[in-house]
């Protein structure tokens, strides 16, 4: 599987260089990062001072078409409908995902985003949100969820990807 990483935004190049280096490690895959800062002004809500998440990855989705898999990463607070705000969002077993950095600013941010991209891309390969709280796949509705779930997948949802993507019992494990 390959994966095309974009920065949307003005990001640190060490964290994009590093997010591009762990998630290789991670999943063994070949990441390609590209820079494509845009005017994305009229995917922003002044009321609410965020970028819809939703219209982000359907613009991007149809700029990248050829692309199989997806993964947009803002330095820009972003909102799902319904939602105060969200640190990501993705398409189940889709192509196209998002994360953003702007509420996992700490000392820790290369480790929560980490963990952000991980959960997202979990969700392009088609794992849904596990109740396990020692999942990368449970939900975080704050910062505290972030820093608590480890980076990593539980044996279940290790299990889903390695029936979904073919591997072996033993190279699941690595997931």
């Amino acid at each position: 599987m390959q994966l095309l990483l974009i920065s949307i935004h003005h990001l640190e190049n060490y964290l994009l260089d590093s997010l591009k280096t762990e998630l290789e490690n991670f999943f063994d895959m070949k990441i390609t990062l590209k820079k494509d800062p845009q005017d994305l002004s009229h995917y922003f809500n002044p009321q609410r001072q965020q970028y819809n998440a939703t219209k982000l990855l359907a613009h991007f989705k149809k700029s990248y078409s050829k692309h199989p898999k997806i993964l947009l990463i803002t330095n820009q607070d972003i909102y799902s409908q319904g939602l105060t705000y969200v640190f990501g969002q993705a398409e189940v077993d889709g192509k196209i995902a998002i994360i953003s950095t702007a509420r996992l600013q700490s000392t820790h941010l290369l480790e929560r985003a980490l963990k952000e991209a991980i959960h997202e891309i979990g969700h392009l390969l088609s794992l849904e949100h596990c109740m396990n709280r020692f999942c990368v796949m449970q939900l975080s509705k704050n910062t505290q969820n972030v820093d608590r779930k480890p980076a990593r997948f539980c044996a279940n949802c290790s299990q889903i990807l390695a029936e979904k993507l073919y591997l072996s019992t033993t190279e699941s494990h690595k997931l």
